[in-house]
């Protein structure tokens, strides 16, 4: 932890503060319609004591079993605790659940960018003043945490295979790993 702080640089923290205030106006934004799948998952991993497979999802008016979900369950089981702890459904509170994410994507992007540019923080800004970003940041679905962990299985392996760490490389499988789990199309 001590190393994180002691490297923590204004750019980051400009990017931390330019994600977080990009996010303040779509906090009482309604649901997205494919917010509900991912919530009404999250409901029945909830009620059903977070079993893998087991259970029916509501998904556009039908009742359809969780295994049929056309995602993988990792997402629905975050949504799940993250319900646990504010115990609501309220917009305000939901939206807040990809804050994190969005700033995992941004700080990732910033690090393969510095990497290549010396416009890295530019680059970084652009990403997340994207409409498809801005519009996606703040919704129940997969976009943002997929992307989040993408990026950081990229920035990962960049750096593992740079300064041969093993362990970065480890981390890089792992992010993968997380961004599969979320969306199969990572």
């Amino acid at each position: 932890l001590t190393y994180i702080f002691k490297n923590i640089t204004h750019e980051v923290l400009f990017i931390l503060a330019s994600v977080t205030i990009l996010h303040i106006p779509f906090l009482s934004q309604a649901y997205h319609v494919d917010d509900w799948v991912y919530l009404s998952a999250a409901q029945k991993f909830m009620a059903e004591g977070y079993t893998s497979f087991h259970g029916f999802s509501e998904q556009m008016g039908m009742s359809i079993p969780n295994f049929y979900i056309t995602h993988p369950l990792l997402w629905p089981w975050i949504v799940s605790v993250f319900l646990e702890i504010v115990g609501t459904l309220n917009e305000n509170l939901i939206h807040i659940l990809i804050l994190p994410f969005s700033m995992v994507a941004a700080l990732s992007a910033y690090s393969i960018a510095k990497k290549f540019s010396e416009d890295a923080l530019i680059i970084t800004l652009l990403l997340i003043v994207t409409p498809a970003f801005m519009l996606m940041s703040h919704v129940v679905m997969t976009d943002i945490p997929t992307l989040a962990f993408f990026l950081m299985a990229v920035g990962f392996f960049i750096y593992g295979i740079e300064n041969e760490s093993t362990s970065r490389l480890i981390l890089s499988g792992f992010s993968a790993m997380l961004a599969w789990a979320v969306s199969y199309q990572a």
